[in-house]
């Protein structure tokens, strides 16, 4: 798949051809009329409507022959400089998009059952956890490669997951460094993007997976960037998410993501905010003051905020998507964004209430009729094109998708996996596990829900070698991909039985 650069820049010859041939026509027209009215000097070009009203045969001499031979050569090719130049517009059989709530890919309604990658963009810029060095992108490639060849059509990704390793990338206060630091992160996108869509592979970058992000790129509170347009968080979003938007304008392979989860944190009323103050941060003590500020992070340098005024309610993280996606599609009209939500937790809509009532947080479960307007609430108007829900042994995944339908929007399970039970078994391994995701494909299918990726597929970080949970890979969970694989082509079935 060409990249941007490639597809602008790669006309500019014919551009130019059918400028300095539209001159030249220009210039041999100007002499076709000179030389018509001149004596003895009639243009082979005029001659036949001459002869047909029958004056006398004008006398030919060479460069009329020359001359009127070039202009008539020129006629000819023309035509054709402009079909290279002006291509006619054909609809992409790539790009995805929807039309009366549901996804379509050239003609057709687009089903995929793949995976989570999540780590897939880390690999590629040779950052993350503890990804091994200079050994994570063969790592990478060697999942692509996989995920291919058993047929897999789309993978979720993260972006930078901790405000440093967008300093380490992106943002530098140095312009040179920062200038160079952006070439080297689009070149690894770029081959990441390269390698998926070869296999035919979309794409769905999640453009600021950890909402802390957003507070700390900012050395502000959490409430202040996703309330305030002008905070610094907010303004460095917009500049990673409008790099992003420019740079694949032109890619039919990708969907953005605004953030993974961010729902989960809102309305929550925690008394020192919804973020952790982590081992090795130099905090004053929360039981002391109000406002906690925090140094000394190795993961988020600078002054960083820990402390209530983190917290934040649904409407406002609404309102923030709202205008991300928005901005992105400011850019890139025809790009599909995501939100990356969970979806509802269980207490939502109770949760909501008593935060916006500023009472104690209410944990009563919600009905169906209040989980489905805390669900509209979040999606209508917000401008986001495909719902998203995460799945771990929820079964409510046909209610979901009825919502969805009636709001006119896609739906896609981002993340589908098993729910792990009074074990906390979360083994791929496991035959109950695979029975379960076995009945869980099978829903999607009856369900008429398009898309479900499965959490996740090789999980590359040292660190998590030995844990088996989540880990999907050829050669260890082979027997559960046997099942995806299957799922994903009855699921395709189904679209070509219709």
């Amino acid at each position: 798949m060409a990249n941007q650069e490639r597809n602008c820049g790669s006309l500019w010859p014919f551009y130019l051809g059918a400028i300095v041939l539209m001159v030249l026509l220009l210039v041999l027209a100007v002499l076709g009329l000179y030389h018509f009215f001149m004596p003895n000097s009639l243009p082979m070009l005029f001659g036949a409507i001459f002869l047909g009203s029958g004056m006398q045969r004008p006398r030919l001499r060479t460069k009329d022959v020359v001359m009127n031979g070039t202009l008539f050569l020129l006629l000819a090719v023309l035509p054709l400089v402009f079909q290279k130049a002006f291509p006619e517009q054909k609809q992409d059989t790539e790009r995805l998009r929807i039309e009366n709530g549901r996804i379509y890919q050239g003609g057709r309604e687009y089903r995929q059952i793949s995976f989570n990658k999540f780590d897939l963009w880390l690999q590629y810029l040779d950052q993350g956890w503890d990804h091994p060095r200079g050994k994570a992108k063969e790592d990478a490639k060697k999942a692509v490669q996989e995920l291919c060849e058993r047929g897999f059509g789309m993978n979720r990704t993260m972006s930078p997951f901790y405000a440093g390793w967008y300093e380490d990338v992106f943002f530098d206060e140095d312009p040179e460094k920062q200038a160079e630091e952006r070439r080297q992160f689009f070149a690894a996108t770029d081959e990441m993007l390269n390698d998926s869509s070869a296999c035919g592979m979309h794409t769905i970058l999640s453009l600021m997976w950890n909402i802390e992000t957003l507070a700390d790129l900012g050395h502000h509170s959490l409430h202040e960037g996703l309330t305030d347009p002008n905070s610094l968080g907010y303004q460095k979003f917009k500049e990673f998410a409008g790099a992003v938007a420019s740079r694949y304008k032109n890619r039919p392979d990708v969907i953005v993501e605004i953030g993974n989860e961010w729902d989960l944190f809102a309305d929550l009323q925690k008394p020192n905010g919804v973020f952790d103050i982590r081992g090795g941060m130099d905090c004053p003590d929360p039981n002391e003051r109000e406002e906690v500020v925090c140094v000394g992070d190795r993961l988020s340098p600078g002054k960083i905020v820990r402390d209530k005024r983190n917290n934040f309610t649904s409407d406002e993280l609404v309102a923030f998507q709202k205008r991300a996606t928005e901005f992105i599609k400011s850019i890139d009209s025809d790009r599909l964004v995501t939100s990356g939500n969970a979806g509802p937790r269980q207490s939502a809509m109770h949760l909501f209430r008593s935060a916006k009532a500023n009472e104690p947080s209410d944990w009563g479960h919600d009905n169906l009729k209040e989980r489905r307007k805390y669900f509209e609430m979040m999606y209508v108007g917000s401008g986001i094109d495909i719902i998203q829900i995460h799945s771990y042994g929820d079964r409510n995944l046909a209610w979901y998708q009825d919502v969805a339908r009636d709001l006119g929007a896609p739906l896609i399970v981002g993340e589908i996996g098993p729910s792990g039970g009074e074990s906390r078994d979360f083994t791929y391994t496991s035959p109950t596990n695979i029975f379960q995701m076995e009945r869980a494909f099978r829903v999607i299918k009856d369900s008429d829900i398009q898309v479900a990726l499965v959490w996740a597929y090789g999980d590359d970080r040292v660190s998590n070698s030995k844990s088996p949970d989540f880990r999907i890979r050829d050669g260890y969970t082979d027997r559960f991909l046997l099942v995806a694989q299957q799922a994903n082509k009855d699921l395709q079935t189904k679209e070509r039985q219709k």
